[in-house]
């Protein structure tokens, strides 16, 4: 019998083939990396490979792999920032915290996040919220026109950032919380088990209840402006970098393939009208692409 063998492109660089996760590459791996990630153009606030090696060695020591940590970071007057939606994945994924938005609306965005600790177990922490007045007071709304195009999503990217250095600090830093090696109490151990299986002390084993025989219940329809965004997501995301638009043009397709991703994320909490506002938008965008590729902009 004939082996079988892995094709791999010659021309590949070798770091390239078999991506690995945060912190098992080499100094010259991660620049190699910088070089390939620059060279892209995909990442338009960075300006050369030492700009990139930056993002990709920052992202490996909060576990980021290489290419999710130049998407993850922006650089803005010369910091290195990091994106909401890294902060949400770094909390959701470290086992002992939790978010959930409470409120988000264009005038406040208020995120309740939740963290387990040692010997209390978890707690639910004092509300983190941002509003658009906050917004004003600091100047944001007149340099950006996010801010005006899509408020509500801004509020939350800044209560998502103000939560996170509030309550998860260390995730930021690339640190490890401290272990939770709290002794479990023998009576909660006893309970724990009775809560489990049952008091089987001194009683017959009881028989499993039977299984329901009505048929398990169809998901309700997917409302239409989920399908449009669903059906033009790609479209959308391949316009953002096909070179017939304006920087600002693109940061605002950037700022809406965010919006599309939010709104049909199982943590979204989008409403009919501004998910039917969003596809309107999506829809006009994907219109003027194709006018754009019938005409391009003179460069």
């Amino acid at each position: 019998m004939a082996e079988n063998k892995a094709v791999v492109r010659k021309d590949m660089p070798a770091e390239l083939v078999g991506l690995r996760p945060a912190g098992v590459y080499t100094f010259d791996e991660l620049y190699r990396l910088a070089q390939v990630c620059h060279a892209s153009g995909m990442f338009k606030d960075t300006a050369d490979a030492a700009q990139a090696m930056i993002k990709i060695v920052r992202g490996q020591e909060i576990g980021l792999p290489p290419t999710t940590a130049m998407a993850a970071f922006d650089i803005i007057k010369d910091h290195l920032f990091i994106k909401p939606w890294a902060i949400a994945a770094k909390i959701n994924s470290c086992g002992y915290g939790t978010y959930r938005v409470i409120l988000q609306t264009p005038e406040e965005c208020r995120i309740a996040f939740t963290r387990r600790y040692p010997v209390e177990g978890w707690v639910a922490l004092p509300l983190i919220g941002y509003t658009i007045a906050e917004a004003r007071a600091h100047g944001l709304v007149d340099r950006s026109p996010h801010w005006k195009a899509n408020p509500a999503h801004m509020l939350y990217q800044r209560a998502m950032g103000r939560g996170g250095v509030m309550y998860f600090p260390e995730l930021l830093a690339g640190l490890e919380a401290p272990p939770d090696d709290t002794p479990i109490p023998a009576e909660r151990h006893r309970q724990n088990i009775v809560e489990l299986f049952g008091d089987t002390q001194g009683s017959p084993p009881q028989a499993l209840p039977p299984e329901p025989s009505s048929p398990p219940q169809a998901l309700p329809p997917e409302p239409s402006w989920k399908l449009t965004l669903r059906a033009h997501r790609d479209t959308i995301a391949q316009m953002a970098v096909a070179g017939i638009y304006t920087e600002d043009q693109r940061a605002t397709l950037d700022d809406l393939l965010e919006s599309i991703d939010f709104a049909l994320s199982p943590l979204g909490t989008t409403t009919d009208t501004q998910g039917f506002n969003l596809a309107s938008a999506v829809l006009e965008w994907v219109d003027a692409g194709k006018e754009a590729e019938v005409c391009p902009r003179k460069k």
